[in-house]
């Protein structure tokens, strides 16, 4: 059986493991976004160029979103874990001296 704090632990490992995806992510993204490649670098100029750069902008877009998404859920399991141990808190608030006599 899986105790409460338990739970909260595994959703705060999680959460961690979450961010650090979000903040790699990030960190790919500006690395990809700051790949030059001058003009004169180019074999041949047309339509291989623009094909580069669409495809740097397509992949700088999904690892920024990705990191956006990540990070996101990140919160949303610490907010989970909020919920659940003040959710829990409330209850036994509420039941505390229930019995007292």
């Amino acid at each position: 059986m899986t105790t409460l704090a338990q739970a909260a632990g595994a959703l705060e490992a999680d959460s961690g493991l979450w961010s650090t995806a979000s903040t790699e992510l990030k960190t790919a993204a500006t690395a990809a976004n700051g790949v030059v490649i001058s003009d004169s670098d180019w074999p041949v100029r047309g339509t291989l160029e623009v094909y580069y750069r669409d495809l740097q902008d397509k992949v700088v877009g999904l690892l920024k979103g990705g990191s956006t998404e990540t990070g996101d859920l990140s919160d949303y399991l610490i907010e989970i874990r909020d919920t659940l141990t003040g959710t829990d808190q409330a209850a036994k608030d509420a039941l505390s001296g229930l019995w007292d006599f």
